[in-house]
């Protein structure tokens, strides 16, 4: 959930950017180091080792995908992103919505 947690307790949607296992990978030659980066900018990776409630080793958030969905299609809270990684978010985030 992205949208702020006074909204998330009071009303019946909530604020997503969708995860996802299916990364897609930036391939080309001379890309950033040899950590996996994703293909798109608006896309960032989460790690199972740091984050133990993802259910493979490499996650997706789209954050070119926010949408509204209703507060009874949460099924449970499955864990938080630590204050640099929510940062990294944020940051994709403004790049889809406010123009440079």
């Amino acid at each position: 959930m992205i949208s702020k947690d006074d909204i998330n307790r009071s009303s019946p949607v909530v604020v997503i950017a969708p995860m996802t296992s299916q990364v897609v990978v930036d391939t080309r030659i001379g890309a950033k180091s040899s950590a996996l980066t994703p293909k798109y900018d608006t896309h960032y990776f989460l790690q199972h080792t740091k984050y133990p409630f993802l259910r493979k080793e490499t996650s997706s958030i789209q954050c070119n995908q926010v949408r509204s969905i209703s507060i009874y299609r949460i099924e449970r809270f499955m864990g938080q992103l630590d204050s640099d990684d929510l940062q990294r978010v944020l940051d994709r985030l403004l790049n889809v919505f406010v123009s440079s």
